[in-house]
C-alpha cells in the first residue's frame, strides 16, 4: 500500500503530538517517525513517554519527550519552546488529547476546558517572529449541551487556522440519561470475587441513574475438575432476571488468563463496540485487561474511563495479568482501581501508579443471609442426615492450593480427636469426590468422612446449616465473602491470618494460626462459645450489609464520570 502524499511530505519535518502515549496519538508519533519526521511527543505520564521515545530512537528515527498537562497553558507554550529549541522548528501539531467538563452547560465556565489547552497552541505561535511553522493547524473544541455524548457539555468550535475562534452556545438540556456502565469480566464461574461483583452490579442497575451491561471473555469454564457453563451459573442468571444486558466473546476459560494475542478481529470488534456504547466499564480484576491492551494495540480501543476491581492480596500469583495492569495504567487506559480490601489497595500499589485508587469493604445481602430459627429449620441438615444435636464444620472454598484445602482436613483429623460427634461439609469448585485430588487428600491426612457437596446453588441454606465456617488458607484472599456471609447465618468465622480476614471477623471470629492442632482447639472454643459469638455478629449485621458497597461503587463510578481529563 503507497503513503498517501500529504504523509509522505513528513520526512525531515518536526511533529508536534499532544496526548502520545496511547491510542491514536501513539500511533500517530509513531507513525510519523517512520515516515521520518522528527516528533516531539507530550503527555501526562513521564514515564511512558520516555518508553515512547526509546522505541522511536531504537528505530533510527529522532524524539523528544515534554512531560506536561494540556490544561495547563504554560505548559503547552513550554511544549512548544521545547520542541524549537530541540528540532529547530515546528511542521506538524497534532492535538490528540480531549479537555472537557462535566455538568450543566450554564454552569460551566468555558475557560475551564476551552482555553487552557488548544487555544494556547495557537497563541503560542504568536510572539515567536514566524519561528514556529504551524501552517495550516486547525483545532476543534465542542462545547454542547445535547447530542452526541450524554453529559458532556459540548458542542461549538475554536479554529485556531486563521487565528480566530468561534465557540456557539446552543440551548439548554439537563441531559438526564443514565449512565451505561459496562463491566468486563473473564466468564462466569465458581468464585467469591464473582458473586461480588454480580451483586454490585444488581445493586447499581436497580438504582435510577445507571445501566449495567456486562461483557465476558468466556462463555463456559474449566477449573478446578469442573465445566461450568456460562448459562448455567447463578450469578448469570440472577444478572439476567434483573435486566442486565450479558454477553460474551465465547471463548473458554481456564487456568491462564487469555493473552492479547490471543482475540480474533472478530472478538476484538464485538468488544469495541460494547466499549463505545458505554460511558465507564469496570474491569472484574485484572485479567480481562489482556483484552483491552489487544484492543489498544489494534488502535479499536475507545476512549472509556476504565475502574479496574480488584480482589486479591498477592498479584504477584496472577501470572502475566499483573503485568497487563501495570501497561494499562501506563497507557491511561486503566483510571482507576476498586480495591475491596486494604491488602489488596497496598498489594496492588505499585501497578497502579497514578491511577486513583479506592478501598471498597465487600458487602453481602442481608435478606438472603440470615441465622436459622434452630437447627431444625435446616433443610441442608435434614438432606445430609446430620442430627440438630451436631455440630458442623463448613468449608467453602473451592479446591485450590492457594485456600489450602489440605491444611483443613488436616485439621478435621486433629477435630475429630477432640470431638467425635462433629460433621464436617466442604462445597465449592472442586469438593467432590470425582476429583481425585480430593480424594487423595483425604487419604492422605486421615480426616475421615466429610459431606462433599460440590459448588451449590443454595449457600443461605448451606451456611444455616453450620456452627462454624472455616478458612485455612494460605496466601491471596483479601477480603474472604465466606467469612462475611457466615456470620450473618449465624456460624462462627474462624480464619487464618490472611488479607484482611482478621479485621473482618474482629469481634465475631476467631483468627488462628496455621497449626492443625490450633486451628481444631479454635473450632471446638467457636462451638462452645458459640451463642456470644452469633449475638455480636447480630449486632454488627448494619455493617455487613451490602447497601453500604453499593453505595459506595456507586461514588467511585461518578468520580470517573466527572473525570474532566481526558488527555493521555
Amino acid at each position: 500500500m503507497s503513503t498517501p502524499r500529504l504523509l509522505s511530505e513528513l520526512s525531515g519535518k518536526t511533529v508536534v503530538v499532544v496526548g502520545a502515549t496511547s491510542g491514536i496519538g501513539r500511533a500517530v508519533a509513531v507513525r510519523a517517525a517512520r515516515l521520518g519526521a522528527d516528533v516531539v511527543v507530550f503527555a501526562r505520564r513521564a514515564d511512558a513517554l520516555e518508553a515512547l521515545v526509546d522505541g522511536i530512537r531504537r528505530s533510527g528515527a529522532r524524539a523528544h519527550a515534554v512531560p506536561g498537562d494540556i490544561a495547563h497553558p504554560g505548559d503547552i507554550e513550554r511544549l512548544a519552546a521545547e520542541a524549537e529549541s530541540v528540532f529547530g522548528s515546528i511542521d506538524v501539531w497534532v492535538t490528540n488529547a480531549g479537555v472537557g467538563s462535566i455538568g450543566l452547560f450554564w454552569e460551566v465556565p468555558i475557560e475551564d476546558h476551552v482555553w487552557p489547552g488548544h487555544l494556547a497552541a495557537r497563541r503560542c505561535r504568536s510572539p515567536r517572529g514566524g519561528r514556529c511553522r504551524v501552517g495550516g493547524l486547525s483545532c476543534r473544541i465542542a462545547v454542547r449541551s445535547s447530542n452526541g455524548r450524554p453529559r458532556f457539555t459540548h458542542h461549538g468550535r475554536a479554529r485556531p487556522h486563521d487565528g480566530s475562534h468561534v465557540v456557539r452556545r446552543p440551548g439548554r438540556s439537563r441531559m438526564s440519561a443514565p449512565l451505561r456502565v459496562l463491566t468486563l469480566t473473564e466468564g462466569f464461574f465458581s468464585g467469591g470475587a464473582r458473586i461480588l461483583h454480580s451483586d454490585v452490579v444488581t445493586g447499581l442497575h436497580a438504582r435510577a441513574d445507571q445501566r449495567h451491561s456486562v461483557l465476558a471473555v468466556a462463555s463456559r469454564a474449566r477449573r478446578e475438575a469442573t465445566v461450568q457453563p456460562m448459562a448455567a451459573d447463578p450469578r448469570y442468571r440472577a444478572l439476567r432476571a434483573a435486566g442486565v444486558a450479558v454477553t460474551s466473546l465465547g471463548k473458554t476459560a481456564g487456568p491462564a488468563p487469555h493473552a492479547p494475542h490471543t482475540f480474533s478481529s472478530r472478538q476484538l470488534r464485538t468488544a469495541s463496540r460494547a466499549i463505545a456504547a458505554a460511558d465507564v466499564v469496570l474491569s472484574l480484576k485484572e485479567q480481562p485487561l489482556g483484552l483491552l491492551l489487544a484492543l489498544d494495540e489494534a488502535l479499536m480501543l475507545p476512549t472509556r474511563p476504565v475502574i479496574a476491581c480488584l480482589h486479591r492480596s498477592d498479584p504477584e500469583h496472577s501470572g502475566a495479568a499483573l503485568s497487563w495492569l501495570a501497561r494499562s495504567v501506563e497507557r491511561g487506559i486503566v483510571t482507576a482501581a476498586v480495591s475491596c480490601a486494604r491488602s489488596t489497595d497496598e498489594a496492588y500499589a505499585a501497578a497502579l501508579g497514578d491511577a486513583a485508587r479506592h478501598t471498597v469493604d465487600n458487602g453481602i445481602d442481608l435478606t438472603r443471609f440470615r441465622p436459622a430459627l434452630t437447627h431444625g429449620e435446616s433443610a441442608v441438615r435434614r438432606e445430609l442426615g446430620i442430627p440438630d444435636a451436631a455440630g458442623v464444620v463448613l468449608y467453602a472454598a473451592r479446591f485450590d492450593d492457594m485456600k489450602d484445602p489440605v491444611l483443613f482436613l488436616r485439621a478435621v483429623a486433629a477435630h475429630r480427636e477432640r470431638v467425635p460427634s462433629t460433621h464436617v461439609i466442604v462445597c465449592g469448585a472442586g469438593m467432590t469426590r470425582e476429583n481425585p485430588r480430593l480424594v487423595d487428600a483425604l487419604a492422605e491426612t486421615g480426616a475421615g468422612h466429610v459431606h462433599a457437596l460440590g459448588i451449590r446453588d443454595d449457600m443461605p441454606e448451606v451456611y444455616r446449616a453450620a456452627d462454624v465456617v472455616a478458612l485455612t488458607s494460605a496466601y491471596g484472599e483479601a477480603a474472604p465473602l465466606c467469612l462475611l456471609e457466615g456470620a450473618a447465618s449465624g456460624a462462627v468465622p474462624v480464619t487464618t491470618d490472611v488479607g484482611d480476614a482478621a479485621r473482618l471477623v474482629d469481634g465475631l471470629g476467631i483468627v488462628t494460626s496455621r497449626d492443625p492442632q490450633r486451628i481444631a482447639a479454635a473450632w471446638e472454643r467457636a462451638l462452645v462459645q458459640r451463642g456470644a459469638f452469633a449475638r455480636a455478629a447480630l449486632a454488627a449485621r448494619a455493617r455487613l450489609g451490602r447497601d453500604r458497597m453499593v453505595r459506595e461503587y456507586a461514588a467511585v463510578i461518578e468520580s470517573q464520570r466527572r473525570e474532566v481529563r481526558l488527555a493521555a
